[in-house]
């Protein structure tokens, strides 16, 4: 073997390490710092939340050589207190599902690093786990924006009591959607269909030799 080829294969096998690594340490970070910071909230009854927002930048910004010709508010984060317990069971629901959805995917991250290191590409296992990724990202992103959009909309009118347009609510009930986990479940359970027909054409070929 050359030594272009060996440090190739170590190059190769570093970077698995480093990928494999950093996705249980994702995983681990989100159930421990994720969930005790969820288990907190939930009991001291501040919940955070981030709020859309549609209004101007105040004047006077500024001072330096350029000059602000348009700006305004989209979003802001904020923490709530005193809401009902119903709220703050529905909105910690939904974040303990987007910490159950980031802690399968860096698993499945973590566990096709191995297989890989192992030189097992091709096996039932890699299959489910990039299958079962791609689920959590579909259901777990569809219920955490779902159940948390619905939960954020309750906050905004215990907050405010009158959210009606005739009172102008400085906070509009609208739900932000974010395309993109759906998007890269669908893509992770096509790389985990790519997987099982590569299985099936390594067992063919086993049975051909």
């Amino acid at each position: 073997m050359s030594d272009t080829s060996t440090f190739e294969r170590r190059t190769e096998r570093g970077v698995l390490y480093v990928v494999g690594g950093g996705a249980l340490l994702v995983g681990a970070a989100a159930v421990l710092f994720g969930g005790t910071q969820l288990i907190i909230d939930a009991a001291g009854g501040a919940v955070p939340l981030h709020l859309e927002v549609d209004h101007a930048l105040p004047d006077g910004i500024g001072g330096g050589t350029a000059t602000l010709t348009e700006g305004a508010y989209d979003s802001a984060a904020v923490t709530a207190n005193g809401l009902s317990g119903g709220v703050v069971t529905l909105l910690t629901v939904a974040r303990g599902f987007g910490l159950l959805t980031t802690a399968a995917v860096a698993w499945s991250v973590a566990w096709l690093a191995w297989k890989l290191l192992r030189g097992q590409p091709f096996t039932a296992s890699v299959g489910n786990a990039l299958a079962m990724a791609g689920g959590s990202l579909l259901i777990g992103g569809l219920l955490s924006q779902g159940l948390g959009g619905f939960g954020t909309w309750l906050a905004i009118e215990e907050l405010l009591g009158d959210v009606t347009a005739a009172a102008d609510p400085f906070f509009p009930l609208v739900m932000g959607f974010d395309p993109a986990p759906l998007g890269y479940g669908l893509a992770m359970m096509l790389i985990a269909l790519a997987f099982e027909r590569g299985r099936r054409l390594q067992q063919d070929t086993d049975g051909l030799v």
